[in-house]
């Protein structure tokens, strides 16, 4: 599979490249749940992972791997149940992972991209309102004229058609490409240094999500750090530096785009891949498929644990959870058949 947007985190030239400014790092970020007097269980667990400014990167897996959970802890917005743990470092400030103070980052720094804009759009509101009440709690922005100016602007830089009057319709009067631009027009109102993205092309046809994917990527270039959250991994591939693959609650996989894509390590990253090469390239009469199902994160079983649907399980997978390892340069791979006894 060809990746002809990928970014390469190199300088191709031989010039001695900037040092890129991190704008976040998640270190061993878990997630556990303590559902009534049942036994608690991790839905996220050790997640380790950064994002630096003009980057984008993408966070895949099956649904039910704990992708939008690990997103939604970076700004507090995991279910009253939930409780997490670890360190989350937004440029120079530190928070841990269960502290109100997160809140503080939503907006200001980091803008939230949900998955379903017609349910987070306020259908009673025009955007201009919409927009106005944003950009008054964020930006301290009174007058009506100045907001409607930056309301404007934010719709043209999206690629909202006709912004001037684009702002004063309603999201029913939207189709839905042009409601998920809307909606990250309004998470670029508080100008963010991070946006963070929840499979932000659900319900749009192919063209749509490609151009959807496209804004996040020109948006990336232009110096904002994306977290995109998605379970199609041919289409983040395509305009993200990284990836970071999940399964079960655990990463398994973390590299460049176009590496992963090329020479997946994991064997979980492989059967994503495989599948979707057979997608795209229509390379074979049957499409691969991957054995089984995501576990529950209360029925996880012992060790790694995608030891039941893997071709490649040897003894130890089913008692101990393998370190991390970098069987190739760049790629971090958690697999006890890639190097993890190394």
């Amino acid at each position: 599979m060809s990746l002809p947007n990928a970014q390469p985190e190199n300088n191709a030239s031989g010039a001695a490249a900037e040092e890129p400014r991190r704008i976040l790092e998640v270190r061993n970020l878990s997630v556990e749940f303590y559902p009534g007097s049942t036994r608690a269980f991790h839905a996220v667990v050790d997640a380790n992972f950064e994002i630096e400014a003009g980057k984008m990167v993408s966070v895949v897996g099956e649904s039910g791997c704990g992708k939008t959970l690990s997103a939604l802890a970076l700004v507090g917005l995991t279910p009253p149940a939930a409780r997490c743990r670890g360190t989350i470092v937004h440029g120079s400030r530190s928070f841990e992972a269960s502290s109100s103070a997160l809140a503080r980052l939503r907006g200001r720094d980091v803008g939230m991209v949900f998955q379903e804009p017609m349910t987070a759009l306020n259908p009673l509101f025009s955007l201009d309102r919409q927009f106005r009440e944003v950009l008054r709690y964020l930006r301290g922005v009174e007058d009506r004229k100045e907001a409607r100016d930056i309301s404007t602007e934010l719709l043209d830089r999206v690629g909202l058609d006709r912004p001037e009057r684009r702002v004063n319709q309603f999201p029913h009067q939207l189709s839905g490409g042009q409601r998920q631009r809307a909606m990250i027009a309004l998470a670029l109102a508080g100008e963010p240094s991070l946006l963070i993205a929840d499979e932000p092309t659900t319900a749009l046809d192919a063209t749509l999500e490609r151009r959807v994917m496209e804004l996040f990527r020109k948006l990336a270039d232009e110096g904002l750090g994306v977290l995109m959250i998605s379970h199609d991994l041919p289409l983040v591939a395509d305009v993200s530096d990284r990836v970071v693959v999940m399964y079960s609650g655990y990463t398994v996989e973390n590299g460049p785009a176009h590496q992963l894509v090329d020479a997946p390590q994991h064997p979980y990253t492989r059967g994503l891949v495989a599948s979707a090469s057979a997608i795209v390239l229509g390379d074979t009469p049957r499409l691969p498929v991957i054995p089984g199902e995501v576990p529950s994160p209360d029925r996880r079983p012992g060790g790694c644990p995608f030891h039941p649907r893997c071709p490649e399980k040897l003894d130890r997978c089913e008692s101990e959870f393998p370190p991390e390892s970098e069987p190739v340069a760049g790629v971090r791979t958690a697999c006890w058949a890639r190097g993890g006894d190394q």
